[in-house]
């Protein structure tokens, strides 16, 4: 073979180099394709010529001697297996890439088929890897040989044996590389399989040492439906692929899991197991699958079921699973970690792939089967109403429950900067330090927590006391979640109305609630995670109150304001007609408490600044200049609340406001409102006026000259800008003798 090597595929090459027809491969490729083979054959036929002629010229079976001061020149071959991984890689791209070579060699190899027996180049090539073991075995078969006819002349039995020793020491310095050799040509044909080219490759110069441990069918139980897809799981010593085979002989990768990841395990599975997070479990009904044959891949990047051809073939792939990945994770590995020669230790080599890997890694949820009903709102899922997964926890959720779109990346680079985030994770996040790795490894235990506060509501304390208490919480955020919210102005009784038709809709909004220094606030947006200033409503909790309407069926409470306005909020949807379970009523529970302590903590003196375009009484500029600086007012967002931020306030107001009684609250402010002389408005044309007296603003009002759709601002009433349909108690006001 290896003058077939040389002669027939090496020297041609090189000729070619300078021959009329050009090149055939790169001189560079051609070096490292056939290495040191030249080498080789000098030695090996330095050695034929000299057994030929000590048997057939001197007619001598004495060939011990001749193995024995040839020894040292087979170490040649240690060169060869070294570079066999980057041959055997070139030789497989170049065939690919290069089709002039790939005729060359098929056409050669037809050339030297007798010969060869047919053996291809990939053949030849592996064959010098194996000649020292074989010059091992003949020696010892010729003194087995020597013994069995009892040819006891010492000398030639004891330069046989000192010559075994030292082919063995060659032969053993080089078994491992021997070894390594064979597994990567294994892993050669298995990567030549994939498509497209695997990203990560498996075998190659500079990719660490791993070798194949188990190869086999199985069925993965898909997220969606929980059908079964047959495919191709390939356990190495250091990663499990997962593969669907798209045609004859070829695979394509769907899932690398990493078995040195601290999070990965694989366990049987079971509905009852409780080591593996799946939500409400896999059902094998319908499915003709039983449970036994199943096992749970747990992993950060994805989790999920699999399903064995037999109970027998599952526990070996259980015991071998779990094997290599405890080996893997404890940096222990079958082969050894030492690169191909002492000279290249610190060559990646030939080293395990295993680090340390990240600590701050959760192990992900398995996708949860399709269920009837969402998860969190418990509607039966239909043609209109579709099903969708959760990306956290895996649950079946509806479109309504599922709102939210969050950056998941940190959670793995599988994970989109905008995925679906159910309603419950929403609300886990802001309780879990907004740590989505918490999310998931806190999950089961967080939501049986709020379980068991609907029947021990004063348990809410040891969630909300610890939130409310934090020295600098993340952009302020002391709790949040999805909240229904009612929309109109003016007092929840009373029987004004807004929206299409007249009808007061429930809006579904993302309601927090925010500390600004010692003053809280809850604030609503369309959803959660966007910025500050894109909050559709703000309600300030300063000197407000608050009332349970309905802590049974919607679970609703109201919130009243200092200047008057009701906020009605409620956990419950008007449209669902299933009673309330433990984790809306623990919901219910912690917002009640959390609201109720808010208000406490809000400091009455500490209020929001007028808005940077509003001019006070002090600054002693008349209507014109004020006409001039602010000739329109940016229109009101939703439900806006104020279009004020926060800068040092301004006096605060009375203080007989603290001695007044609910009762008596409502005459005392229409009182202060008729005293105010300093009141800024819009006209019907959308200008500016003021400061006027009350007087005025009412004149103004029974002449059309002020409209509901109007803005009115008072330094001593209101907290800034204030649309007048929402100002109750000025509208009892202006209307009443």
């Amino acid at each position: 073979c290896l003058d077939v090597l040389v002669n027939s595929y090496r020297h041609p090459l090189f000729e070619a180099e300078y021959g009329v027809n050009g090149k055939i491969l790169s001189l560079e490729k051609v070096y490292r394709i056939f290495s040191n083979l030249e080498d080789l054959l000098v030695v090996n036929t330095e050695l034929l010529e000299q057994l030929r002629t000590r048997i057939v010229e001197e007619e001598s079976r004495r060939i011990g001697d001749i193995f024995l001061n040839m020894s040292f020149a087979l170490k040649i071959y240690s060169r060869y297996i070294i570079d066999y991984d980057a041959a055997r890689s070139t030789l497989a791209d170049s065939l690919e890439s290069n089709q002039k070579f790939a005729a060359f060699v098929e056409k050669t190899q037809e050339e030297t088929a007798p010969k060869c027996k047919g053996q291809k180049l990939e053949s030849l090539m592996i064959m010098p890897v194996q000649r020292i073991p074989r010059y091992e075995l003949l020696l010892r078969e010729l003194l087995k040989v020597r013994r069995k006819l009892d040819l006891s002349n010492s000398q030639y039995n004891d330069e046989l044996e000192q010559c075994m020793d030292s082919i063995r020491e060659v032969a053993e310095a080089n078994n491992e590389r021997i070894r390594a050799t064979e597994t990567k040509a294994v892993l050669y044909d298995i990567q030549k399989k994939f498509i497209p080219k695997l990203q990560y490759p498996l075998v190659g110069p500079g990719v660490p040492q791993r070798h194949l441990i188990r190869e086999g069918t199985m069925r993965k139980v898909h997220g969606r439906g929980g059908n079964q897809v047959e495919c191709r799981m390939i356990l190495l010593s250091d990663c499990l692929l997962y593969a669907i085979e798209k045609s004859q002989n070829k695979l394509e990768l769907h899932r690398r899991i990493e078995l040195a990841d601290p999070t990965t395990s694989f366990n049987e599975y079971n509905n009852t197991n409780t080591s593996v997070s799946t939500g409400s479990g896999f059902s094998s009904e319908g499915n003709d699958v039983s449970s036994s044959k199943m096992i749970a891949m747990i992993n950060s990047d994805k989790s999920m079921i699999c399903v064995c051809e037999s109970v027998k073939d599952r526990d070996e792939w259980l015991a071998a699973l779990q094997t290599a990945t405890s080996r893997a994770q404890s940096n222990v590995f079958d082969l050894d970690s030492r690169g191909d020669d002492d000279d290249d230790l610190d060559s990646p080599l030939g080293r395990p792939t295993s680090t340390v890997a990240p600590t701050n890694k959760v192990a992900m949820s398995i996708w949860e089967q399709d269920t009837p009903q969402c998860t969190v709102t418990r509607i039966k899922f239909t043609v209109m109403t579709r099903r969708h997964h959760c990306r956290v926890n895996g649950e079946c959720v509806s479109a309504q429950a599922s709102k939210a779109r969050f950056n998941l990346k940190e959670l793995g680079n599988r994970f989109e900067s905008s995925e679906r985030v159910c309603d419950l994770c929403c609300r886990d996040l802001t309780l879990l330090n907004n740590n989505w790795a918490q999310v998931i490894s806190c999950r089961d235990k967080l939501r049986k927590q709020i379980s068991l506060i609907a029947n021990n509501p004063q348990e809410a304390a040891s969630i909300i006391d610890p939130l409310l208490n934090q020295a600098d919480p993340k952009h302020g955020v002391v709790f949040g979640s999805w909240l229904w919210k009612k929309g109109g102005a003016g007092s929840f009784e009373s029987k004004s109305r807004s929206g299409p038709l007249g009808r007061r809709n429930w809006k579904k909004r993302w309601c927090e609630l925010r500390r600004f220094e010692s003053c809280f606030e809850l604030l609503y947006f369309d959803e959660p995670g966007i910025d500050f200033e894109l909050y559709r409503g703000r309600v300030s909790l300063r000197g407000a109150s608050m009332r349970i309407s309905d802590p049974t069926n919607y679970l609703m409470f109201i919130i009243t304001a200092l200047e008057g306005r009701d906020y009605p909020i409620r956990i419950l949807d008007d449209a669902q007609p299933l009673p309330p379970s433990d984790q809306e009523k623990g919901l219910f529970a912690l917002w009640k408490y959390a609201l109720s302590q808010a208000i406490q903590k809000s400091d009455i003196a500490i209020r929001p600044s007028m808005p940077s375009f509003v001019l006070s009484p002090a600054n002693n500029k008349n209507k014109k200049d004020i006409d001039t600086e602010n000739s329109n007012l940016s229109p009101p967002t939703e439900d806006s609340e104020t279009l004020s931020s926060h800068k040092p306030p301004p006096p605060p107001p009375p203080t007989e406001f603290e001695n007044k009684t609910h009762e008596s609250l409502a005459a005392w402010r229409i009182q202060r409102i008729r005293q105010s002389s300093d009141w800024y408005w819009q006209n019907a044309a959308g200008e500016q006026c003021g400061p006027s007296s009350f007087i005025e603003l009412k004149q103004a009002y029974a002449s059309n000259n002020l409209l509901d759709t109007c803005h009115v601002y008072s330094d001593a009433i209101t907290d800034g800008w204030k649309l007048l349909d929402s100002a109750t108690h000025l509208k009892i006001a202006l209307t009443s003798p």
